[in-house]
């Protein structure tokens, strides 16, 4: 059974993660934040199920009076709190404090916050995931582009609606 350290999985969060994320969201893998969030915790999973002593728990409400999107534990430590958005291109000052006390309270070893962005035009211009300093050494915004030019964004985001769109409920056809 090969054994994961935190900084294997952290250098897996910082890198290949958001390059499974980005990938899922141009296949229209995910749409909405829930969709991200089932992404996220399948990626983590997958990376983690040869060692036993990992968890990967989604919307844990935590000490900390906030929900954490997604808490990681090794053993029965918490390791790393991620807070999740769906197309926000900046971290609020409500998301950077629950993941403050996330590490403050619950002595978890580092934060992350993983946005989506998939609309409009970015002034930083990148189509690959890139990664911004919020608290030295404890919190790391990581936000994860299309990778679209702009006409192309606007047919992914336009496409995007057939999944969002509202679903009739169909009728039976039973004689």
């Amino acid at each position: 059974m090969p054994i994961i350290k935190v900084s294997h999985l952290e250098n897996y969060i910082r890198r290949e993660l958001p390059l499974a994320i980005q990938k899922d969201l141009l296949n229209y893998r995910m749409v909405r934040e829930a969709d991200l969030e089932t992404s996220v915790y399948f990626h983590l999973r997958n990376y983690l199920d040869s060692d036993s002593l990992w968890r990967v728990l989604a919307r844990k409400h935590a000490d900390t009076e906030h929900y954490i999107d997604i808490l990681i534990f090794k053993s029965k430590r918490p390791r790393i709190a991620i807070e999740l958005k769906w197309d926000k291109k900046e971290i609020n000052p409500k998301d950077t404090n629950s993941l403050t006390r996330a590490i403050d309270e619950l002595n978890a070893n580092r934060a992350y916050f993983i946005s989506t962005i998939t609309h409009g035009k970015h002034s930083w211009n990148k189509n690959k995931p890139f990664k911004v300093p919020i608290k030295a050494r404890n919190i790391l915004a990581i936000f994860i582009p299309l990778g679209l030019n702009e006409e192309d964004n606007r047919e992914w985001n336009e496409r995007k609606r057939i999944y969002t769109s509202k679903m009739s409920k169909g009728k039976a056809r039973h004689k």
